[in-house]
């Protein structure tokens, strides 16, 4: 996340989940596994529900999604996002937008602004 100054309001350094399950013995996915849902995810930045995140240039992944919370509102956008060139982890959430109900989806609303972040941070 960056203030209108482009400096970072929050810089998270991961542990990785190696360092959680330390002494546990077990991964949460194996090494093909984890490389099928990477590609997976790649496929839909470049032909699915993501495009909107596309970098020229940069290897993007993405989940985009919706979450209805109350039937009298408008549901939240969301995209789940990585990049290679710069290594990046994204989520965007977007609550209460002020869009027509029919124009909400993650890939739409939230992937563009993914893609901003992507590109201001390399």
């Amino acid at each position: 996340m960056r203030a209108p100054t482009a400096r970072p309001l929050l810089v998270i350094v991961p542990l990785g989940l190696a360092a959680l399950l330390v002494g546990v013995g077990v991964a949460a996915l194996t090494a093909p596994s984890a490389q099928a849902l990477q590609q997976m995810m790649v496929n839909v930045v470049q032909k699915g529900t993501g495009t909107k995140a596309q970098v020229a240039g940069v290897v993007v992944g993405g989940k985009t999604g919706t979450a209805q919370t109350d039937p009298t509102k408008n549901p939240y956008a969301w995209f789940v996002s990585f990049a290679r060139d710069p290594d990046i982890a994204i989520a965007v959430f977007i609550e209460d937008a002020n869009v027509d109900r029919t124009d909400i989806a993650g890939g739409a609303l939230a992937g563009p602004i993914a893609k901003a972040l992507i590109e201001a941070s390399r």
